[in-house]
């Protein structure tokens, strides 16, 4: 009767102490987005300085505006998806596309341009 009790005892401590999976990680609302930023463009051998300014467009997107250009981005939690688009440079087909990450105050943008069977990969790192 003893190893009974404490078998059940044993089981029902083990059962309460499981860990349930908890995400700890916040998610993030268009609004987490809004401000003004400042930082810079890196694009390989060429770097900018850069100012955007982030507002919400719906309830799950947002505007983007670095130095006058705006994109409208897809917010997914704590990424944002930038939309692929279609532009012709001096006569070259170009496909954008990218993602985002906001952690605290910083806005990370990774794009990618595609052309001609190349591509260059820029990234955009922005505190606000």
């Amino acid at each position: 009767m003893k190893h009974c009790l404490i078998t059940i005892l044993f089981f029902s401590a083990f059962i309460s102490c499981s860990s349930d999976p908890m995400d700890n990680t916040p998610e993030c609302t268009p609004e987490d987005y809004v401000g003004n930023y400042s930082g810079t463009l890196n694009c390989g051998l060429v770097q900018q300085n850069v100012n955007a300014v982030v507002t919400v467009a719906t309830p799950n997107t947002v505007n983007i505006s670095i130095d006058g250009e705006i994109t409208t981005c897809e917010v997914q939690g704590c990424m944002i998806i930038i939309p692929e688009v279609d532009i012709v440079v001096t006569g070259v087909p170009v496909t954008t596309t990218g993602t985002g990450t906001l952690d605290g105050n910083t806005l990370t943008l990774v794009q990618t341009a595609a052309a001609s069977g190349g591509a260059i990969s820029c990234t955009t790192t922005l505190v606000k």
